[in-house]
């Protein structure tokens, strides 16, 4: 038992999406940004949420990069491309005429009845607009269809807007883990989500 790990319910199960060079920390802790000008909003036409494929390995990095001070590489991607239990998806845009561009990403895995959010990232003139939302709850969905009903994964204290995004789709927090974030340096809160699919909004 990592004792590290504060809780009166069980630990989760160690995520088996590691990486040669060290494990993958979750980075369900989504980043949000105050004073974007307002623009198209999640549910609109010209936005969709689709399995992620190996041409957009480039774009989802770049994005990984941009949003973490500890980013995934590009390899750590493909990999997990290639593996059964990991569902990884991207958000994208689409105006009339133009191609579109990747504005969100998330990596999960689902092994039996447990899963866990690795990581979700939103562009940051993106940030919110429900793109964040769009993608969990497709992840939920998808879990729910594949019999998953437990599904876990870690957030900041500090990140009060991600908390409420959670909170809304049902999770709790059931454990606390000291010294999880490295830069800047925090705990993390594990989150559970027990099934609780009535909150779990249609997909976009």
């Amino acid at each position: 038992m990592d004792e590290r790990f504060q809780s009166t319910d069980p630990p989760p199960r160690p995520s088996p999406m590691i990486k040669a060079e060290g494990g993958l920390g979750t980075k369900a802790d989504t980043r949000s940004s105050a004073g974007v000008n307002p623009g198209p909003m999640a549910g609109a036409p010209g936005l969709r949420v689709r399995p992620a494929l190996e041409s957009d390995v480039a774009a989802i990095e770049a994005l990984e990069q941009s949003s973490f001070s500890d980013p995934w590489s590009a390899s750590s991607f493909r990999s997990s491309l290639e593996r059964p239990e990991v569902h990884m998806t991207v958000a994208e845009w689409r105006d009339e005429g133009t191609e579109p561009i990747l504005v969100g990403y998330m990596v999960a895995w689902f092994m039996g009845p447990e899963g866990e959010i690795a990581n979700i990232a939103v562009e940051a003139s993106w940030q919110r607009r429900g793109v964040g939302a769009v993608l969990l709850d497709e992840v939920l969905a998808t879990g729910q269809a594949a019999g998953v009903d437990t599904i876990y994964l870690e957030v900041r204290p500090s990140n009060a807007a991600a908390q409420a995004l959670y909170a809304g789709r049902g999770f709790r927090t059931v454990g606390r883990r000291r010294n999880y974030y490295l830069d800047p340096p925090e705990d993390a809160l594990v989150l559970r989500w027990d099934g609780d699919h009535s909150l779990v909004r249609a997909r976009a």
